[in-house]
């Protein structure tokens, strides 16, 4: 069941953004031999980040000319100070936090994904479940209730279904989609 959240969209100018600290600072901040770090959102496990974005470092390192180390943190908050304290050379985030990068003064936007931003609600291929319904008073595992998609699935879910599910935290989308996987929820978003 793959729903699509448009309307999450409205008031939010990207999905996926790359910041890029200003030019100034960075000169000021760092020893020109030192590599530039790289900080992605945790919201997949840090072997499945790593895979999925080092052709983006490989890319920057063979355009910038420098080293890139790709850095994430062990959750959504501490991924939100580490941006805020400037840990982080580069930014890929999520909008919400896109706003408060922008807010310090120590970023701005260099680069934005632009496909509408969609909350999938998964179940496994051999379940019974075909409708939307069927989640009532069920249990479904989420991210991390601070990331914009399970703020979005849950949202979509308030108003289509009259009961409301029992939500389950997990640490990571990856986590939530698992625990989906082994029965320990009948969906995930």
């Amino acid at each position: 069941m793959g729903i699509t959240i448009k309307r999450i969209l409205i008031g939010f100018f990207v999905v996926l953004t790359i910041l890029l600290p200003l030019q100034a600072m960075a000169q000021q901040t760092r020893n020109t031999d030192d590599p530039l770090i790289l900080g992605i959102l945790p919201f997949r496990s840090p072997v499945a980040l790593l895979k999925r974005f080092i052709p983006l470092r490989d890319y920057l390192q063979k355009n910038l000319g420098v080293p890139i180390i790709i850095e994430t943190a062990s959750n959504f908050d501490e991924f939100v100070i580490r941006t805020h304290t400037r840990r982080y050379d580069f930014v890929l985030t999520a909008p919400h936090f896109t706003l408060l990068a922008l807010e310090s003064g120590k970023y701005y936007v260099k680069a934005t994904y632009r496909k509408p931003l969609s909350a999938n609600i998964s179940v496994k291929q051999d379940s019974d479940i075909r409708h939307l319904s069927q989640l009532e008073d069920r249990i479904i595992s989420i991210p991390p209730e601070i990331a914009i998609i399970t703020m979005a699935g849950k949202s979509y879910l308030k108003k289509h279904l009259k009961s409301e599910p029992q939500y389950i935290t997990y640490k990571s989308h990856n986590a939530s989609l698992d625990a989906m996987l082994v029965g320990k929820s009948i969906a995930a978003i």
